[in-house]
């Protein structure tokens, strides 16, 4: 997965007086802060090339977060001196964190379309500037692993299937991050050995969900779910819970939906155990939906942008990557992914409008429309790790509504659940690092809106209720125990297609969640 190297500059130092090097300063430096890290020619050309370009602006030596400068002489400076009063609030991180990955990217832009001239890129922040993200080497560690993060995230294409060389992005570079703070190096490792494994599982995701239909189906997805975690079996266990025994368990919403395709569906339990438990180690479960492409069935969908639907398996694509993230972060909690994976195809077999189906939980349901066919999936899914798993949290991502992206747009994923200290954990977390969710109510209002007259639920709900995201929430409430900690994340407004978010550029998938979730999953005490 790895398209480019990033190492710690603070023990490369040689490597930085190389030629062919793009330079990105974060911060504002005392003048002897820099000379530490370079020979006296390499400081000297870069110091006499910024005040140049004070001169010509006649600026202070210290000024805004953002500004560049002297891109033709392979450098870029940027200052964080008035970021609180810019932003506004101290606590709007996000957009602190938001403006590194920009100015990341900016660097991997120059660096990449630069054909072989530029073989290095040095970002180096200074020690002031990364207490502004934490104090006692917090802030230093947090910098580097954005930095590194960011590097591989904008890195990421999808290009299996161009054969013109010319259009793929140059790869063979080096990422150099350093700080001028003392004794850090272990630090900046940390960091970046952090920041490689998250954004490389957030490409994961995303490779997932741009490959096209014909060959990532239920029948090849098992094949690439146990290649990916090939080399972590001393900690991870695979299990796949096929057709028949889905029947015999009763998992009647995951049965319905695969009816119209040729490829038998299946569940699929990937667990991560740490090699020492404690008293404070956790069961995380993420429940993920997995429709490897989704035609809405006999209740077809348009033809405008199916091809789209593709991606309807990003929210199994996010549990699988968080449960690798896991594992190779070596997180001292359990950390589970399930996984419902089914074709939703039209055909002589398929479910019908009409229908009633008996889930895992032996609740019944009437099917009034086939393209709500996520709910029916997760239904079992859920059911089936509030019983089986008996999770500490459980936590689902699915693309489920169309009306996501109504009530949010494309910047807030859609959170639910009556666990009111869990929602605020996630959120705030989503705030800071990038990924962020938005409430909305699951209110007992809304659950008689999933009724059905000759079943315990309906698929979709009641027209005078409206609200289709909440009422999606709604029916999945119906499989989750009541004592268990539960959060349920509508990803379908988030999953693809980013909008101000230039590091992830590339095709379409985002991996919207796994950064959300490993780092959560981090802090859990």
């Amino acid at each position: 997965m790895d398209t480019i190297t990033i190492e710690n500059a603070k023990t490369k130092r040689s490597v930085l007086q190389e030629k062919q090097t793009f330079f990105c300063f974060l911060g504002s430096f005392e003048t002897d802060e820099l000379a530490s890290f370079f020979s006296d020619e390499t400081f000297n050309a870069i110091d006499q090339t910024f005040n140049e370009y004070l001169d010509k602006k006649n600026a202070e030596r210290i000024f805004h977060l953002g500004t560049p400068f002297s891109r033709l002489c392979g450098l870029s400076w940027h200052s964080t001196t008035k970021i609180v009063e810019t932003n506004g609030q101290k606590r709007e991180k996000f957009f602190l964190h938001e403006k590194i990955r920009q100015i990341v990217t900016e660097c991997t832009d120059v660096v990449e379309k630069s054909d072989e001239k530029i073989t290095k890129l040095v970002i180096i922040f200074s020690n002031k500037f990364s207490t502004i993200f934490g104090e006692n080497g917090r802030g230093i560690f947090l910098l580097s692993k954005i930095i590194a993060s960011t590097c591989f995230l904008s890195s990421y294409q999808f290009t299996d299937f161009i054969t013109d060389d010319a259009r793929k992005k140059k790869s063979n570079y080096t990422v150099y991050i350093g700080s001028t703070a003392e004794n850090c190096e272990q630090i900046i490792d940390c960091g970046i050995k952090n920041g490689n494994i998250v954004g490389n599982a957030v490409n994961q995701a995303r490779r997932w969900g741009d490959m096209p239909p014909n060959l990532l189906n239920p029948s090849t997805y098992k094949s690439e779910i146990t290649n990916f975690f090939s080399s972590l079996r001393a900690s991870c266990d695979i299990r796949f819970i096929e057709k028949e025994e889905l029947k015999k368990l009763s998992c009647g919403g995951i049965i319905a939906v695969c009816e119209g395709s040729k490829h038998d569906p299946f569940m699929g339990i990937v667990s991560y155990t740490p090699a020492k438990k404690s008293a404070s180690t956790k069961r995380i479960v993420i429940v993920g939906k997995g429709v490897t492409f989704d035609t809405g069935g006999i209740s077809i969908k348009p033809a405008d942008n199916m091809e789209d639907m593709k991606d309807d398996m990003a929210g199994s694509a996010v549990a699988l990557a968080i449960v690798w993230a896991a594992a190779k972060l070596e997180i001292p909690h359990e950390v589970i992914a399930v996984v419902p994976v089914v074709e939703n195809m039209p055909g002589g077999n398929a479910c019908r409008p009409g229908d009633i189906i008996t889930f895992y939980n032996g609740k019944t349901a009437e099917i009034k429309n086939t393209d709500a066919e996520g709910r029916l999936i997760l239904a079992d899914a859920l059911s089936y790790a509030s019983d089986k798993l008996q999770p500490d949290i459980l936590i689902d991502f699915a693309t489920l509504t169309g009306a996501c992206s109504v009530a949010l747009g494309p910047f807030f994923a859609a959170i639910m659940g009556k666990n009111k200290d869990l929602m605020r954990q996630l959120q705030e977390v989503g705030d800071i690092i990038g990924e962020r969710c938005w409430e909305l109510p699951l209110d007992d209002l809304f659950f008689p809106g999933v009724e059905s007259e000759i079943a315990d639920l309906c698929n979709i709900g009641k027209k005078n209720y409206r609200a289709g995201t909440i009422i999606g929430g709604c029916f999945l409430k119906h499989f989750v125990k009541d004592i268990t900690k539960w959060a349920h994340i509508d990803i379908a407004n988030v999953s693809m297609h980013p909008v101000g978010r230039p590091y992830l550029k590339g095709c379409g998938a985002t991996g919207f969640g796994v950064q959300l979730i490993t780092s959560f999953v981090s802090q859990i005490c």
